[in-house]
């Protein structure tokens, strides 16, 4: 079998030419790269014992790939039927998979990593910084892994702005690099990145820090449900973080006995849209914004009952419950009691 590729308007020199067969090699740092494609190409031809020669003539880049068709060669796959198959990548369950921001320049590493965790994440897809930055701000996923030579804005740009950012300073970022260099890896942690990996990855080592890193996350879940909002200094991974945390205790102090106060307010009085801050919850501590507002409303019950100087209502409506049966219905989820016996318990 011989296959002729070319195309018209290259750039590439003679002297490149064995370069482009190097997994993700790039002309230029903000140039898109060669990605894996071609690296693999090289690789399934001489698997077959064949050979793929290149050219560039006038501008225009060729590719000539011969190959045997011999069954007798050990490594030939004989087909004997034609089947076809379609395959459905949708999750039925997909909305409550953890989402994951995917940034390359190149198509080739997004479709890798995209066929890595499509299983267990929701994936959205960027092809630079600038386009990733807007799509993490809205759409506020639980992990970012992100190519650091891109055009537009790199990596570590692209990292800086993301844990400075107040809606998005909490979601872990991992920097992929071909760069191996110890400046490379002190540049990385310089822009707070999460974790550092280097390209080519190990497919189970990037899984395991991905779970790892949200795992980290759930902790605070988990703290979250025992407290009374959680403290800043308990917490806190940087000083935005520690703003958002001290905005929610302001809010709350000024707000919960307020029956009226709801999820669209809360979010404009922390100068988020509701969806930005549903995510950003859901994310830090794994609840919705309307979870939130009730969990913490209940938390404060148990003060007010633990010091046993009101009755059930005037608590009720304290705290911003204007329903005494409501209350005592959420509240009895939450402890497993009703209000009277948590009252008489302590």
């Amino acid at each position: 079998l011989k296959l002729v590729v070319s195309n018209s308007g290259s750039e590439i020199k003679k002297e490149e030419i064995n370069k482009l067969f190097e997994r993700f090699y790039q002309k230029k740092e903000n140039h898109q790269g060669v990605g894996i494609g071609l690296a693999l190409v090289k690789e399934l031809v001489e698997l077959y014992n064949g050979k793929i020669e290149t050219t560039v003539e006038n501008g225009l880049l060729s590719f000539t790939v011969l190959l045997p068709l011999e069954k007798s060669n050990q490594n030939a796959i004989v087909v004997t039927k034609e089947t076809t198959q379609l395959l459905n990548d949708q999750n039925t369950n997909e909305s409550e998979l953890p989402i994951l921001l995917l940034v390359d320049d190149n198509q080739d590493v997004r479709t890798i990593l995209k066929d890595i965790f499509k299983e267990n994440y929701q994936i959205i897809e960027a092809a630079d910084g600038e386009q990733a930055l807007k799509i993490a701000k809205k759409e506020i996923p639980d992990c970012i892994i992100s190519d650091v030579m891109m055009p537009k804005m790199d990596g570590f740009e692209f990292t800086k702005q993301i844990k400075t950012n107040e809606l998005t300073s909490f979601i872990p970022v991992i920097l992929l690099t071909a760069k191996t260099s110890d400046e490379a890896h002190l540049e990385g942690l310089k822009s707070t990145a999460d974790a550092f990996l280097t390209k080519p990855f190990n497919n189970e080592i990037l899984k395991a820090t991905v779970l790892q890193l949200i795992a980290e996350r759930k902790k605070l879940h988990t703290r979250y449900s025992q407290e009374l909002i959680l403290r800043p200094v308990d917490i806190v991974i940087n000083s935005v973080e520690e703003k958002f945390i001290e905005k929610l205790q302001l809010i709350l102090n000024k707000e919960l006995a307020n029956s009226e106060f709801s999820s669209d307010d809360f979010a404009a009085s922390i100068g988020m849209s509701r969806m930005q801050l549903h995510r950003k919850l859901k994310s830090l501590l794994g609840v919705s914004t309307s979870e939130f507002l009730r969990n913490e409303r209940l938390k404060a019950s148990t003060e007010l009952l633990k010091k046993g100087k009101a009755n059930i209502s005037e608590i009720a409506y304290s705290v911003g419950f204007n329903d005494v049966s409501y209350f005592s219905k959420c509240f009895k989820e939450m402890y497993h009691c009703t209000p009277t016996e948590y009252m008489e318990r302590n």
